[in-house]
């Protein structure tokens, strides 16, 4: 499905290439092995990236920060509560 002509299976649009334009889904194809599955999930789980600092820092200075954050929509910039 990667590359083809046919319409993104999340939101119809045509044509998409790598990643839909529109809904921003990746595309390929549906049924991939476990292993791939797994890779992807050990990726997320063990990625660092500039999120992680950011949250560990504010759920510990100023106390209550992170939280606060959290309620006010502002969620993009840290680390979901599950990942930490």
């Amino acid at each position: 499905m990667h590359g083809t002509k046919e319409p993104c299976p999340n939101c119809g649009t045509k044509n998409p290439g790598a990643y839909c334009p529109a809904c921003g889904q990746a595309q390929g194809p549906l049924l991939v092995p476990v292993r791939v599955w797994l890779g992807e999930a050990f990726e997320e789980l063990l990625a660092v990236d500039a999120k992680l600092p950011r949250s560990l820092r504010r759920l510990f200075w100023p106390p209550g920060e992170l939280t606060l954050e959290w309620l006010r929509g502002r969620r993009a910039r840290y680390v979901s509560p599950f990942r930490i």
